[in-house]
């Protein structure tokens, strides 16, 4: 397969609770709509240009196994989206290891972008519930009174694993990250009584803290969610060489703009973007003043 830097081919949705900083900061469809969504990376999503432009990641994966995938070629499913939120989200939950019929449970990273000042999220219930009740206020709105509350600010990093029901409050982008089960239980889906069942009761959010490594005109910020998921964020005023780890990688730049290199092609980018590099790419370059977010 041709090595290069593919950039994806976003898709972009229009919710109630959406808001307009996706079209202002990132670039994402028409700047008077109310997007709340931005679907950057998962199995579906098109390449949208090179000579890979017009294939799903999917048929990439099942065309070049080896070249495209690597060691991580039963990686999927696996998305990346950007949400935006002008009101406060209805509580949902994703499945875990017990709920996903036998699969690996749902792991999802929300890492904050931008926060309004008393912005936050919705994590854990605060007091236990009988399902009546739990139902009558997931119906009526006001589920997220008998939730915790976090407050948020950019950069925060906050880890929801399966069974834990949280909501993003309104104010908030966030960039998403998740592992697992792509389906998603959600109480506006007006199937409340299974997200019922998929809700543990016990659990809480998950802030994480961790620190910067500096290094020669940046620095970086590693998690490892449990093995799950590995992510690090990158700041950068200058040149960084990534190299090869024998598996599939994606980047999404959230901030600034220069070029990213790989297999002796070059490509533009801004804050935004999102570029998926094949298994068989012998790392890539980035040049520029910019944060992004590696995954892989």
């Amino acid at each position: 397969m041709k090595i290069y830097p593919m950039k994806t081919e976003p898709v972009i949705t229009e919710h109630v609770w959406g808001g307009k900083k996706l079209a202002q900061f990132y670039n994402k469809g028409i700047k008077d709509g109310k997007l709340g969504k931005s679907l950057e990376l998962s199995g579906s999503v098109l390449i949208a240009e090179g000579p890979m432009e017009g294939l799903t990641v999917n048929q990439l994966a099942a065309r070049y196994p080896d070249e495209f995938m690597g060691k991580d070629i039963r990686m999927f499913p696996y998305a990346v989206r950007l949400e935006d939120t002008s009101a406060r989200r209805t509580p949902r939950v994703h499945p875990d290891e017990r709920g996903a019929s036998g699969m690996r449970g749902h792991y999802e990273m929300l890492v904050i972008l931008s926060a309004e000042t008393d912005a936050g999220i919705y994590a854990g219930l605060r007091e236990t519930l009988d399902e009546e009740t739990f139902l009558r206020r997931a119906d009526d709105g006001t589920l997220t009174q008998d939730m915790f509350f976090y407050a948020a600010k950019k950069d925060d990093i906050f880890l929801i694993p399966g069974g834990l029901l949280h909501a993003l409050g309104g104010g908030i982008t966030a960039l998403v990250i998740s592992v697992g089960v792509d389906e998603q239980y959600k109480t506006d889906e007006g199937d409340t009584s299974r997200t019922w069942g998929y809700i543990s009761r016990e659990m809480r959010g998950t802030k994480f803290i961790g620190g910067e490594v500096a290094f020669p005109g940046g620095s970086l910020c590693e998690v490892d969610y449990a093995g799950h998921m590995k992510v690090t964020r990158v700041r950068l005023d200058g040149k960084r060489e990534e190299g090869s780890t024998g598996g599939f990688r994606s980047v999404f730049f959230t901030e600034g703009s220069g070029v990213i290199t790989a297999g002796g092609e070059a490509r533009t980018f801004k804050a935004g973007d999102t570029f998926v590099l094949a298994a068989e790419a012998e790392g890539f370059t980035v040049e520029g003043r910019t944060t992004y977010y590696l995954l892989g």
